[in-house]
């Protein structure tokens, strides 16, 4: 077995932007709420990740909404080096990278939206991926007879 594990990006799509506030300050509104969520279609070999966040005023009045969906294929091989008895386990080091992939895309596209919006300026803070990812994502194959 390979100690790499073989795949590319097939499709980042932003699922939902909105801004929700007519002002803004960079430089006191800045409660975020983030989630992160997976999950594997085995019919394509394709790992979906999905990235929220919520941004909050001082109030905790969402400010803005964004939720960037990022599709990675694998390659047969790498799907085949993480699968034992009928289970695929992505490692968790994967999920981190793929994580922080969808993380930055959507920060790219946040950045792009925002431009004509008080949120001009605004820089998603950098994500703890040690913190929010620990333990390896697992995906029963189901095999037809």
């Amino acid at each position: 077995m390979s100690d790499q594990l073989f795949f590319r990006i097939v499709n980042a799509d932003l699922k939902q932007f909105a801004t929700l506030a007519n002002t803004f300050d960079p430089a006191t509104d800045k409660m975020l709420d983030n989630e992160i969520a997976m999950d594997f279609n085995p019919a394509d070999s394709v790992l979906n990740c999905y990235t929220s966040v919520i941004l909050r005023d001082k109030d905790n009045n969402p400010a803005m909404k964004a939720t960037m969906a990022c599709g990675f294929v694998f390659k047969a091989e790498s799907l085949d080096a993480i699968t034992k008895d009928g289970m695929i386990t992505f490692p968790v080091n994967v999920l981190r990278h793929i994580a922080s992939l969808t993380y930055s895309t959507l920060r790219g596209a946040i950045s792009v939206k925002a431009e004509d919006t008080p949120l001009r300026g605004f820089v998603l803070p950098l994500q703890n991926l040690y913190e929010v990812i620990k333990k390896p994502f697992e995906v029963k194959i189901e095999t037809t007879v």
